[in-house]
C-alpha cells in the first residue's frame, strides 16, 4: 500500500478529500463533515437528521469497467467522541483517543498556529 498526504493554499479549484485508487476501481469524496456547519446553524447533536450528509456531497465510486456510484456518507456523530470522555471520566471506561495520538494532533495544530503567528512553541517530551 502507498499512502499520499499532501495541502496547499495555491489551487485554484478543491481537491478531493479523500481519493483512494485501487486495481478494481477508485472512490473520490469531496467536502468537509456537515457537523461543524449544522452546529452554527443552531441544529443540535440529537436532532434527527443532525450530521447527515447532503446528497450532493457523497463520494463516487468508479469501477474499473467505468461504471459510477454514488456512496452514501455515514452520519458524522461528534456526540459519540464526547459521551466517550464522560463515560472515561465517569467509570473509568476507555478514552476515545490515545494520549499519544492526542498529543501527536495538538502539536500538529500548534506548529500550524506557530507558522501563522510566528511564535515558536517547543515540544517536550
Amino acid at each position: 500500500m502507498r499512502a499520499i498526504l499532501s495541502a496547499s493554499n495555491l489551487v485554484a479549484k478543491p481537491r478531493p478529500r479523500f481519493a483512494l485508487y485501487g486495481t478494481n476501481g477508485a472512490f473520490v469524496k469531496y467536502g468537509l463533515d456537515p457537523q461543524e456547519d449544522m452546529l452554527r446553524a443552531g441544529q443540535r447533536p440529537r436532532d434527527a437528521g443532525f450530521g447527515v450528509e447532503a446528497k450532493e456531497m457523497h463520494g463516487v465510486f468508479t469501477a474499473s469497467d467505468g461504471k459510477e456510484e454514488k456512496v452514501p456518507t455515514r452520519p458524522g456523530r461528534y456526540l459519540s467522541f464526547y459521551e466517550a470522555v464522560v463515560d472515561a471520566i465517569r467509570s473509568g471506561g476507555p478514552a476515545p483517543v490515545e494520549p499519544a495520538d492526542a498529543r501527536d494532533a495538538l502539536a500538529l495544530i500548534l506548529a500550524g498556529e506557530s507558522e501563522r503567528s510566528g511564535v515558536r512553541f517547543e515540544r517536550k517530551s
